[in-house]
């Protein structure tokens, strides 16, 4: 099993370099990512204003900037498009964004493998858990691609408790609602020291809920690193958290 993923990854990476292609970002032929986009990806560490977050409760929020076009036509592709070789292209603004986060709050995050007693003081970093069908439909996940090229390791202790409708069309307090109860813990958190990590935020329901299962098992939310965060314009619907 783990061969056969490992080979699908691979022929899904490589494949830019044997078909035609096209710049995720702006459509320039020949190229997956070109200069400009690739420069427009780069990090710009902020800590997302307090009034932009639906339900605060999970301490600050680090983002890697603002959900511009190049961001969001990139991530789209990568999870609607199958283009799953650009996910190398987010590894550095991941890195850049939690060093932000670590200079910003005097920590030191747990971004290896390596685990111990320290863990109970230096955080770790959790994703949020994806549904089946997004899992099944894509063959890959995104956010551990990204992970996996910047060389992080992101620990999954949360599940999918229930389904959950997308949440793309849903405004505010339907998002909120939608994920309210959504997410459960398989394995022990008690003590852990924990830091969230996702793709995108907009108005932090998904965090939130990340931070009461986790919480609610007694464990220390000290915050969240997202890629980026679409700031609250809209309301009755907001840019879809892919």
């Amino acid at each position: 099993m783990q061969l056969r993923d490992g080979l699908r990854n691979v022929l899904r990476e490589t494949r830019v370099f044997v078909f035609p292609c096209e710049c995720a970002g702006c459509g320039v032929a020949d190229v997956a990512l070109c200069a400009s986009c690739a420069e427009e990806l780069r990090a710009q560490p902020q800590i997302v204003p307090t009034q932009h977050v639906a339900a605060p409760g999970f301490g600050p929020v680090m983002s890697g900037g603002d959900y511009g076009e190049t961001f969001a036509r990139v991530l789209h592709a990568i999870k609607d498009g199958g283009r799953a070789e650009l996910a190398r292209a987010f590894a550095p603004r991941l890195v850049d964004s939690l060093r932000a986060f670590e200079i910003r709050h005097d920590v030191e995050l747990v971004t290896g493998r390596a685990v111990g007693a320290s863990t109970m003081t230096s955080p770790r970093l959790v994703a949020p858990p994806s549904s089946r069908a997004n899992r099944q439909s894509r063959g890959f996940e995104p956010l551990e691609l990204v992970a996996r090229h910047a060389r992080v390791t992101l620990w999954q202790p949360l599940v999918s408790a229930r389904r959950r409708a997308d949440q793309a069309q849903l405004g505010l307090v339907a998002r909120a609602d939608n994920m309210r109860q959504s997410m459960s813990v398989r394995s022990r958190v008690a003590g852990v020291s924990v830091v969230l990590v996702d793709d995108l935020m907009t108005t932090g329901a998904t965090l939130t809920e990340m931070a009461r299962a986790l919480n609610d098992a007694g464990a220390h939310v000290r915050g969240a690193v997202v890629l980026a965060h679409a700031l609250r314009r809209w309301p009755t619907s907001h840019p879809r958290e892919l």
